[in-house]
């Protein structure tokens, strides 16, 4: 019910006065402690990616930087064959 199925919130519609305030009052309670947990997921979800990229940054960097160099290395020599 929590994530969605409302299929029994048609069946409030046949409860009493004081057993239908308890049904919604128990339906707000399962929702939102239920959403709590979900985005104390999402949460953990997001921190742990944060924490693998932050591991590998430096030397995704490095590794990046040592690219470009090689690059440019390489337009240099065809720059300097070509010259000749």
């Amino acid at each position: 019910m929590s994530v969605g199925d409302n299929s029994l919130i048609g069946a409030a519609k046949n409860l009493d006065g004081p057993e239908n305030k308890l049904f919604w009052i128990l339906w707000l309670i399962a929702v939102v402690v239920t959403m709590i947990i979900f985005l104390n997921f999402i949460v953990a979800e997001a921190s742990g990616s944060y924490a693998k990229v932050t591991e590998t940054l430096e030397q995704v960097i490095w590794q990046e930087k040592c690219a470009l160099i090689l690059e440019c290395e390489c337009m240099a020599d065809k720059k300097k064959k070509t010259s000749i």
